[in-house]
């Protein structure tokens, strides 16, 4: 397999786990009723913005890597905040 071959394999792995788990849609519909997000890319962005959030974390060692529901959370809120233009 070569590296290409690899990382599909893994993605495509990955968002099967992903999108198998209850746990997931659940975390996320919470974040998205929460923050009041009401347009698909929007919700689209709470999805990737964490995967972000995870990738960054892992890639960096900087935390724990297990944050909390409210950690992530308020993460994504803030990052929210700073990318999308106010009301």
């Amino acid at each position: 397999m070569n590296k290409d071959e690899a990382l599909e394999f893994i993605a495509i792995a990955k968002a099967k786990q992903m999108a198998n788990n209850p746990n997931y849609k659940i975390f996320y519909e919470r974040i998205i009723k929460e923050l009041g997000i009401t347009q698909p890319s929007q919700a689209f962005l709470v999805g990737a913005i964490d995967a972000m959030i995870y990738d960054v974390d892992s890639a960096t060692a900087l935390s724990r890597m297990k944050l909390s529901y409210e950690e992530r959370r308020n993460l994504i809120e803030k990052i929210f905040k700073e990318i999308l233009p106010q009301k």
